[in-house]
């Protein structure tokens, strides 16, 4: 018995549903490969009538998932898949990061994708997670791939995630989320660190990183490999002045570190040693 064509439509849904999310780029050089023809051309004559059928939905224009027309109870899709799909370069940061490399210590829905101006994007909603651009200028240093179902998402690595989350603890709920994460966070080492720190350049970020650093090396098993020396590398880009670690705000005095901490830090570390 013959075997039956497949219709494109029929393609174009299949192809959407291995991709679980399919982003314009990919459905570009689908169209291109199969047709001969452009994104355009596709939505008009195939998306849109499977978005009529209630077969695939539109997350925002140029990003689309395939329903399970089969279940009842639909699963959304996954959340860092869809923060992949956003632009074609990318890495998942902050407290995403923390998600990915599974030390995060609390839940967050928002979820934050580190762009150049180029890429930046307005801030929008699906379901329950709330997809936000951060700019950076580099989007190649201390950059790994992670395993999301068949998928693989960029996310920075233990090294960048620790000196980012560090210098913007607001992307990361707050100092106490961040210090509890970075302390079983597995994988920072002192050369990706300076890779990043160096990135950045900046006098107060060596003395923050160093601080914490110390400190998980004091309090922490995952840090144990950490040594002395590689403390003295980051003290010595971090100059003769002094810092806060929140702006403005005044308390303790960390000598080596030449960094005022609010008064009561240290107490976020009590529950880790």
């Amino acid at each position: 018995m013959k075997k039956k064509k497949l219709t494109i439509l029929e393609r174009t849904h299949i192809f959407i549903s291995r991709k679980k999310v399919a982003s314009k780029k990919e459905l570009e050089e689908f169209a291109e490969k199969e047709l001969g023809k452009d994104y355009d051309y596709l939505y008009r004559k195939f998306i849109y009538n499977l978005i009529g059928q209630g077969k695939v939905e539109r997350i925002r224009n140029g990003i689309y998932y395939a329903r399970n027309i089969f279940s009842e109870e639909e699963t959304p899709p996954d959340k860092y898949l869809i923060a992949s799909k956003i632009r074609p370069s990318y890495y998942l940061g902050y407290h995403t990061a923390l998600e990915l490399l599974g030390c995060a210590q609390s839940v967050d829905n928002n979820c934050y994708i580190c762009v150049d101006l180029k890429g930046r994007f307005k801030p929008f909603a699906y379901g329950n997670a709330r997809f936000i651009p951060s700019i950076v200028n580099d989007l190649t240093t201390e950059i790994v791939q992670r395993k999301v179902g068949s998928s693989e998402v960029m996310t920075s690595s233990p090294s960048r995630t620790f000196v980012e989350c560090v210098q913007r603890p607001d992307l990361c709920i707050g100092y106490e989320e961040v210090y509890k994460s970075l302390e079983s966070m597995v994988g920072v080492n002192i050369d990706g660190l300076l890779l990043v720190l160096d990135l950045y350049g900046k006098r107060s970020l060596y003395r923050s990183v160093g601080f914490f650093l110390e400190e998980l090396k004091n309090g922490s098993p995952y840090y144990s490999h950490i040594e002395d020396r590689d403390l003295k590398r980051i003290h010595e880009r971090t100059g003769n002045g002094r810092s806060y670690l929140v702006k403005g705000i005044k308390g303790e005095f960390v000598k080596r570190w030449n960094l005022c901490i609010p008064r009561g830090f240290r107490d976020l570390f009590l529950g880790v040693r």
